[in-house]
C-alpha cells in the first residue's frame, strides 16, 4: 500500500508542475460531494431498519401486514419474498390448503435457478410431496444431491416421507 500511495503522490507532484486545474462550477463539485456520501448513508440506513423489520417478520414477531414499513426492497426483494411463501406454505401444510402449497411449488423454482440452496430445494421437495407428486419429488432429491453431496435432508427424506 505504502509503495502505491508514493507513485500516487509522485505522479500528482509531476502532474501540477504542467497543469492549472480549472473547476467550472465550484458550487456544483461541492453539492455532488457532500449529497452522494448522504444518500449513500441513508440508503445502508433504510436497508438496515428494512433488515430489522424483516428479521422480525422471520420470528414471528410482526404479522404480514408489518412488512409494510419495509422502505428499502431494493435489497431485500428475494428474502422478503421468501419469508411471504414460506409463511405462506407452512400455513397451507398445517391446514391441508393445496392452494397455498400450490403456489409455493409454482414460485419456488424461479428462487433456485437465482439462488440455489438447500433450504429451498427441501421446502420445494415439501410442497411437492404434500401435494403427492412423487416423480417430481424424485426428480429434486436426486438434483439436490447432486448439487449439495454433502448436505443432508433436515426435514424430509425423501418420497416414503419422513
Amino acid at each position: 500500500y505504502l509503495i502505491f500511495i508514493l507513485l500516487i503522490a509522485y505522479v500528482d507532484q509531476r502532474t501540477q508542475a504542467h497543469q492549472k486545474h480549472v473547476v467550472a462550477a465550484p458550487g456544483l463539485v461541492k453539492s455532488v460531494a457532500v449529497a452522494v456520501p448522504g444518500l449513500a448513508v441513508l440508503f445502508l440506513v433504510t436497508t438496515l431498519v428494512s433488515g430489522i423489520v424483516l428479521e422480525r417478520f422471520n420470528n414471528n414477531r410482526i404479522p404480514l401486514s408489518g412488512l409494510a414499513a419495509i422502505n428499502n426492497v431494493v435489497v431485500w426483494r428475494d428474502r422478503i419474498d421468501f419469508s411471504v411463501n414460506l409463511n405462506l406454505l407452512l400455513a397451507g401444510l398445517q391446514a391441508r390448503d393445496a392452494g397455498a402449497i400450490r403456489a409455493y411449488a409454482d414460485w419456488a423454482p424461479s428462487l433456485l435457478e437465482r439462488e440455489p440452496r438447500p433450504l429451498f430445494y427441501e421446502y420445494l421437495i415439501i410442497a411437492h410431496n404434500a401435494l403427492g407428486e412423487t416423480e417430481r419429488v424424485r426428480e429434486l432429491t436426486a438434483e439436490f444431491r447432486y448439487l449439495f453431496p454433502h448436505t443432508e435432508f433436515r426435514y424430509f427424506n425423501g418420497p416414503s416421507g419422513g
